[in-house]
């Protein structure tokens, strides 16, 4: 009777205490990462900053995306990176400038996509700029007021997690600048002359010495 009661008591004990860690559940922090871009003084370019509770040192990709449709025919839409860079955590924020225009030989700077003539397609009017973190080993958890702020969280294929937050805004692409004028060409005018009267010959007047009388005056 005694062996039995100790028995039951310790399986008792055990059933307490698998139920105890059942219910204890370890969550992660929640990741917080924001984007915000501002036009800069330069023509093209933009301010994109960020603040994060990433360690430092995290590496943050920014891309410019502007989405292009077919004009015609069969082409699938598609899109252009106007611009990239990569930039490091510091102290819970990260900052760099995008510059969507890059040099020409028609004049005025101009889009990456917009240098292939060829190129028959139509761009959105809005342009979307995106921050993704590194892909991390740990879990990467964001709030659901987070997420529904342009800010998703991605895995991927070998199970790391990495961030992805994104604004948009309405740039308009510069026209295409008129292809450079050609130099104008000179033209000949022909101008019959005719010799005043009375005066003299050009010959006599070039080559003549002067006489007294013109000497004097």
């Amino acid at each position: 009777m005694t062996f039995s009661y100790l028995r039951l008591c310790q399986l008792a004990s055990v059933w307490l205490i698998a139920t105890s860690t059942a219910c204890v559940q370890v969550r992660s922090p929640q990741t917080e990462f924001t984007v915000q871009v501002e036009p800069a003084q330069q023509q093209g370019s933009y301010t994109v900053t960020g603040r994060t509770n990433l360690p430092d040192f995290t590496w943050v990709t920014v891309q410019a995306v502007r989405n292009l449709n077919a004009v015609q025919g069969n082409q699938k839409p598609t899109y252009s990176i106007l611009a990239r860079s990569q930039v490091e955590v510091r102290e819970g924020k990260w900052e760099t400038t995008l510059n969507l225009l890059q040099p020409s030989d028609g004049g005025a700077p101009l889009e990456v996509w917009q240098g292939n003539r060829s190129l028959n397609l139509k761009p959105e009017t809005n342009v979307t700029f995106l921050a993704v973190t590194d892909p991390a080993s740990r879990s990467l958890n964001i709030s659901e007021q987070q997420a529904g702020k342009n800010l998703v969280a991605r895995f991927t294929a070998d199970g790391k997690s990495y961030l992805q937050a994104e604004q948009t805004l309405a740039v308009s692409p510069p026209t295409r600048s008129a292809e450079r004028a050609a130099p104008p060409q000179s033209t000949r005018v022909k101008v019959a002359s005719k010799r005043l009267q009375g005066a003299p010959d050009a010959k006599s007047q070039n080559d003549a010495p002067l006489s007294p009388k013109e000497f004097l005056r």
